[in-house]
């Protein structure tokens, strides 16, 4: 990500990731009121070398991502590691009762539909979108991914 672009929206800080000329995400503040998503009892602010980590680790993760798309008969767009590259992200991050970092991560396929500069500030819920939105929580300090939810279904 070779800038991090910040604005405040009112309900906290959201902060922009760019990798090249390309909208990759968006990191929600720990201050930062965040629905739909994890109502963690305590958050953090992922920085962007654990924004880069937890995205190697989301690649290293995405075949068994893709066999449980396969599984629920929804692999459209998840076909490979280099298919997160079509996808936006947003970040929020928590802490679980024992103090491990939690990242949780919501995926949604870019294709046309472009979502930066427009949605990005608000996570979107999608109720049917097959393998377009999916989310799953990365484990950072453990390095592995849980609860991958893709289309309602996990």
């Amino acid at each position: 990500m070779a800038d991090t672009h910040c604005g405040d929206f009112g309900r906290g800080t959201v902060y922009a990731l760019k990798s090249g000329n390309r909208w990759h995400g968006a990191v929600f503040d720990k201050d930062c009121l965040i629905f739909p998503g994890p109502q963690f009892k305590t958050r953090f602010t992922p920085t962007t070398d654990e924004i880069r980590r937890i995205d190697r680790i989301l690649r290293e993760n995405l075949p068994a991502v893709i066999d449980t798309a396969e599984k629920y008969g929804v692999k459209d767009r998840l076909k490979s590691r280099n298919s997160l590259r079509k996808y936006f992200g947003w970040y929020v991050g928590g802490l679980s009762p024992r103090g491990d970092r939690i990242v949780w991560v919501k995926l949604f396929y870019q294709g046309k539909n472009r979502l930066f500069p427009y949605a990005w500030t608000t996570i979107v819920d999608v109720l049917d979108g097959g393998d377009e939105c999916w989310e799953a929580y990365v484990l950072l300090d453990a390095g592995t991914l849980s609860g991958v939810m893709i289309n309602g279904q996990g």
